[in-house]
């Protein structure tokens, strides 16, 4: 990958106080501060209200704008405050934003603005921000933002842990040719309140609800790369304080996005890459998107990666630094994402809830390692949740040989191998290989290697730590009504068969238990103490 150039310079140059606070340093010694220290740096900001007449800003450096802590007022380089529909009316064109106090361009019940060719490089705080959820059909296209700095001191949760390039809050938004190129946490969030927020909530701008389910408008030719977290993070969404996130989206693409029995859709996103994120290049939860042509690595209801390539390791060795073992500090021939904690492996595709669906997708580049674990697909590790037995591969092509050799073209560990456990949700971890395009077998389901998951008939990958039976399975998901029985009974299952290998679970949240499908195998289900006066019971992919 080649590295991004801009030009820096422009005619025009609006420039904040050079002049900043203090900082104390040992022994209360007052000592220069760096701007990325200060919450309190001076910085003008240039601000478009509703009723403007014409606001076009193109070809300006913006330099050092921008104020934390004034109070309930915000300063931001380019403030775009209630401005409404600005279609015909305005524009972000071809500026340079540079050192920002606070942000780069912000838009508040604003909508149709055309943000394009901007550059912003180390700026504090989110870049390009949609504030209360209402914005729509602004359109961001071929803007760079180099070097995305958090400050501890953010009241807003989100900012002071994941300051993102590009942080939107509505759906209706053109994401076109974008670069997020590094910084202390992710590239690309989406963040969807209930309704929107502050002052926009009395706008009638989108119903409760109404943006979990409207698919996105575009997202297609983007690129994110170089940053702590990730690129992408599409797993959460934005709580009615504005300020703290949850971790379920709740995405349902609607049709008709205020009609709730309106007939499911896909949100498709097009020929985007993501590469050198220290954690994931893609974390996605929830919502039948489909990511066609994409270029990444990392974690993806229904989603569908198709017609993509995704690699493990690259020949950008980058600083080999070595890692550290708890004593001293051993030389390794290349970088690694956590130098403190080498363990922590490379994976492709990592499954999740799901069901989710990869089609005719490139692997390469999953070798083994003594250092660390490898593999094109695995799956969340030290997950408590229930994963779909529907999520399956097909059209998988590797570009390594599977085995000590070439590499893993899946892998997943247990407890007692570092950073695996045996939790709710490990324990239960699936996948289907539909064409045997992984396994060499059709229509096989990959599981994790307990005897309550397998027969005779099944074999034991040696180099995945996972076994491959020819079965097709379903779940079954057990609550008791009332949290009591949670606390003093648990449940567990056997097949009677084996009845001497029962399969463990919780209550974490449901606890659910995989079972083969279309042969005679019968279970029992079983409490530890009692059995509780009301249980419920739904089943999970009981195909005709």
């Amino acid at each position: 990958m080649r590295a991004e150039v801009a030009v820096m310079s422009r005619n025009i140059i609006i420039t904040g106080s050079d002049v900043y606070p203090p900082c104390l340093g040992d022994d209360d010694v007052e000592i220069e501060c760096s701007y990325t220290e200060v919450d309190h740096a001076f910085g003008g900001h240039i601000q478009i209200k509703e009723g403007f007449g014409s606001a076009h800003i193109e070809g300006v450096l913006l330099e050092k704008m921008g104020q934390w802590n004034i109070g309930d007022r915000w300063a931001f380089p380019i403030y775009f405050d209630m401005a409404g529909d600005t279609q015909g009316k305005a524009f972000v064109k071809d500026n340079f934003i540079h050192k920002s106090n606070r942000r780069c361009v912000v838009l508040r019940a604003t909508h149709s603005l055309q943000v394009e060719n901007n550059v912003a490089y180390d700026h504090i705080g989110h870049c390009f921000h949609l504030m209360e959820g209402g914005e729509k059909n602004n359109v961001f296209k071929g803007n760079l933002v180099v070097g995305t700095r958090k400050l501890d001191s953010s009241p807003e949760t989100f900012e002071k842990r994941e300051s993102s390039a590009f942080f939107i809050t509505n759906p209706l938004t053109d994401m076109i040719g974008n670069v997020a190129a590094g910084g202390d946490a992710k590239g690309y969030m989406y963040v969807f309140p209930p309704e929107p927020l502050g002052d926009s909530t009395a706008l009638n701008l989108m119903e409760k609800d109404e943006a979990k389910r409207t698919p996105f408008k575009s997202f297609d030719y983007n690129v994110g790369h170089s940053y702590f977290y990730g690129a992408i993070d599409f797993q959460k969404a934005l709580q009615q304080n504005g300020v703290q996130m949850n971790w379920n989206t709740g995405y349902n693409f609607k049709e008709d996005p205020r009609n709730v029995s309106s007939p499911d859709v896909p949100s498709v996103m097009n020929m985007c890459t993501f590469y050198k994120n220290r954690f994931e290049n893609m974390i996605v939860r929830g919502g039948w998107f489909v990511f066609d042509r994409f270029s990444a690595g990392g974690s993806i209801q229904r989603s569908y990666l198709t017609n993509s390539i995704i690699l493990g390791e690259s020949d950008n060795l980058g600083l080999a630094e070595g890692y550290w073992n708890g004593t001293h500090r051993i030389p390794y021939h290349r970088s690694l994402p956590l130098s403190w904690n080498p363990g922590n492996g490379v994976r492709g595709v990592v499954f999740y809830d799901g069901p989710h669906y990869i089609q005719n997708t490139f692997f390469n580049n999953f070798p083994q390692r003594e250092e660390y674990h490898t593999g094109a697909f695995g799956f969340v590790r030290g997950s408590r949740w229930f994963s779909s037995p529907l999520t399956a591969v097909s059209g998988a092509d590797f570009g390594f040989d599977d085995g000590p050799s070439g590499g893993n073209r899946a892998f997943d560990g247990h407890e007692g191998i570092d950073h695996y456990q045996n939790r709710t949700g490990d324990t239960q971890a699936m996948f289907r290989d539909l064409d045997g395009s992984v396994t060499g077998h059709p229509n096989t389901q990959v599981v994790k290697p307990f005897p309550f998951l397998s027969t005779a008939d099944c074999y034991f990958k040696e180099n995945w730590l996972l076994t491959v039976c020819p079965h097709r399975y379903g779940k079954v998901s057990v609550w008791p009504r009332g949290t009591d029985h949670k606390r003093n009974t648990k449940p567990f299952m056997t097949r009677d068969d084996i009845p001497e290998a029962p399969f463990d679970q919780d209550w974490e949240s449901s606890a659910d238990f995989p079972v083969i499908l279309g042969l005679d195998y019968s279970y029992i289900l079983h409490f530890t103490e009692y059995i509780p006066d009301e249980i419920w019971l739904r089943g999970h992919a009981f195909e005709k």
